[in-house]
């Protein structure tokens, strides 16, 4: 079992509240090394209990204030939200989808590519505007900014913006790269902060207008 992607999801904690609702994950985890070596055991354990012997694994686990690691989620797939094609490439160098259809294709698979070629950072932020009809968009492109290695938004005038109470609410993403971890935070978060995001909300006959950003 080779671990190519190992990353913090970020919870803003009370925002979402009564549902959690993840805000984009961080690449390298803050975890010290005993700690992430302890929860890949884990995460290695269940994978051999569900008897997944060939192809990709994906879990999710959280680690307790006592320290102990929980497997909530372990699925026979890649991490979706571009974490396998975008995230792992841009702060490691492996490319998890390459050996995956060489294996698909019957083709050998070397181990070398799951290697790190470095060590770098990434870091995915999400768009969250207030409930609403979108009026207007004002977008921020990525090549103007240093790291920002792409902007996606699922949105149009017109749309309908709903209280967030699940991750399919959230109305797209930020992809940001750097050298250290709080560097690509600051340039995802920059980004996503500067992306304008207008909507209406009819109350008591009204129209009140706002500007969203996170």
């Amino acid at each position: 079992i080779y671990t190519t992607g190992f990353a913090d999801r970020n919870y803003d904690k009370g925002r979402f509240a009564p549902y959690v609702i993840e805000d984009g994950h961080t690449i390298p985890s803050r975890l010290d090394d005993e700690m992430q070596r302890k929860v890949i055991a884990v995460a290695e354990s269940a994978i051999r209990a569900l008897g997944i012997d060939s192809g990709p694994a994906k879990g999710d686990l959280t680690v307790t204030p006592s320290g102990r690691v929980v497997v909530f989620e372990m699925a026979c797939r890649t991490s979706g939200g571009r974490f396998c094609s975008d995230m792992v490439p841009l702060a490691t160098g492996v490319s998890i989808l390459k050996p995956l259809i060489q294996m698909a294709v019957g083709d050998p698979v070397d181990t070398a590519d799951l290697a790190p070629r470095f060590q770098r950072a990434a870091a995915q932020r999400f768009f969250w505007p207030r409930p609403g009809t979108v009026t207007g968009i004002t977008s921020w492109h990525a090549s103007d900014g240093e790291g920002v290695h792409d902007i996606v938004i699922g949105l149009a005038v017109g749309d309908t913006v709903r209280q967030p109470k699940c991750h399919a609410d959230r109305a797209g993403y930020v992809i940001a790269s750097a050298k250290t971890r709080q560097e690509a935070i600051v340039r995802a978060e920059r980004a996503v902060a500067e992306v304008k995001i207008e909507t209406a909300e009819v109350n008591q006959g009204r129209i009140d207008s706002q500007i969203s950003t996170v």
